[in-house]
């Protein structure tokens, strides 16, 4: 408008002077205050309107603008456009130089313009883009131009769409809560709605990418724990918030029993080994001594050492236990017994008593079973009529020279 109340302006002042200068006898500083001033006014004009060719006549009036945007919709990305295009209709003829005025009248937050003004081609086209925010909604553009007594206007809206939204359920709890407990070896479905079509789908299990490019996901598991499964879906708008459920898995299933029992034994110790269940939430095994419960064994050890009397025997019995505490009530048994040692005789070696001589023997014996006791032996009690088994002495008098064989023995009980 302003461009045209310039043109205006000009043409009222230029009239008045012209009918001043045709009168015969005026005062010439008259007509030179005239020009002056003139020439002030369109000084004060010329720096509020865009610059026009002074061979350009005043346009016609601007009877209609036709607006379109293309796209109509465009992602609230921040970085999409729309291409505002505007068309016109004069009322006679088409003059180029005129301009447009566009501007945003309304929206969500964060659109813009990249240009507010720009000129009428030749065909009577005029043309800006519209850069999109990140808020979602309606952006409403106006195109306006305006003259000498006339003004008119249009308007268009382009749609930020914002990226898609999802919703939740699962066969757990049937509805779309995102806390689901299970029990071990159970399996979830899981299905997530979008509010707009979907061209790509990203399902995830503990941060796993499972490349399931679909709105429903089924997964199970064997061993309890704190699991998350999640998902988002993309499309030309976007991609939507990761939607995430926790599934707590309540471990029920005690591990297998252990496998391979078996011992080594030395003069005062049991040594039990055995294999440990491959269940990967194993924790320990329970080790009872003859029914009495002795210690707790943790994973990876999976052997038990006892130290006990000589001749000892032992029955060794288990149960195993996973990390959530659940028993396998299963009983593993194994009954051994420390091996005798037998006692060893020291040297009595060859006696050569004379005729009528005494001859005492007393035996010593060293067994590696200090419990045990020894019992000695000799098999010519009929010489040593006083051999004591269990001091091992014993004597004989020989009255009839020769050689005799006397076997002094030991034992342990």
């Amino acid at each position: 408008m302003g461009y045209r109340n310039k043109n205006i302006g000009g043409e009222k002042l230029e009239a008045m002077t012209d009918r001043r200068g045709i009168k015969e006898g005026n005062i010439r500083k008259k007509a030179i205050n005239s020009f002056v001033v003139l020439m002030v006014l369109l000084s004060v004009f010329a720096v509020s309107v865009p610059t026009v060719s002074a061979d350009v006549p005043t346009p016609p009036e601007i009877t209609n603008i036709v607006m379109t945007a293309d796209p109509s919709s465009i992602p609230a990305d921040g970085v999409s456009v729309s291409d505002i295009n505007v068309s016109t209709e004069w009322s006679d003829g088409i003059i180029s130089g005129w301009w447009i005025h566009f501007e945003i009248t309304s929206q969500p937050g964060g659109a813009s313009l990249t240009d507010e003004w720009d000129q009428v081609d030749t065909v009577g086209d005029a043309y800006t883009q519209l850069i999109a925010g990140t808020n979602d909604g309606d952006v409403v553009i106006k195109a306006s131009a305006s003259g000498e007594g006339w003004y008119v206007e249009n308007f268009t809206t382009v749609t930020l769409l914002p990226p898609p939204a999802l919703t939740p359920w699962n066969n757990i709890t049937q509805d779309d809560s995102t806390e689901v407990t299970i029990n071990e070896s159970e399996c979830v479905y899981f299905n997530a709605t979008a509010d707009q079509p979907i061209d790509t789908w990203r399902w995830f299990v503990d941060g796993d990418d499972q490349s399931h490019d679909y709105d429903e996901f089924t997964y199970c598991w064997s061993v309890g724990g704190t699991y998350y499964v999640a998902v988002n879906a993309t499309n030309a708008n976007g991609t939507s918030d990761t939607l995430t459920w926790t599934v707590t898995v309540d471990d029920i299933v005690p591990p297998a029993s252990i496998t391979n029992l078996a011992d080594t034994t030395g003069n005062f110790w049991i040594n039990w080994t055995w294999d440990n269940p491959a269940d990967a939430d194993f924790n320990h095994t329970m080790v009872y001594i003859n029914g009495s419960h002795e210690t707790n064994v943790t994973a990876p050890q999976n052997w038990y050492n006892g130290t006990y009397t000589p001749h000892a025997t032992r029955t060794i019995s288990t149960h195993t236990v996973d990390t959530s505490g659940n028993i396998n009530e299963t009983w593993e048994n194994r009954t051994t017994t420390i091996p005798n040692n037998v006692p060893v005789l020291d040297l009595i070696g060859p006696q050569f008593p004379e005729t009528g001589e005494t001859l005492t023997i007393d035996a010593n014996a060293t067994d590696l079973d200090y419990t045990d006791t020894l019992d000695y032996s000799c098999n010519r009690t009929d010489l040593f009529t006083d051999f004591n088994p269990i001091t091992g002495t014993g004597s004989w008098t020989p009255s009839v020279a020769g050689t005799y064989c006397v076997d002094f023995g030991v034992s342990d009980s």
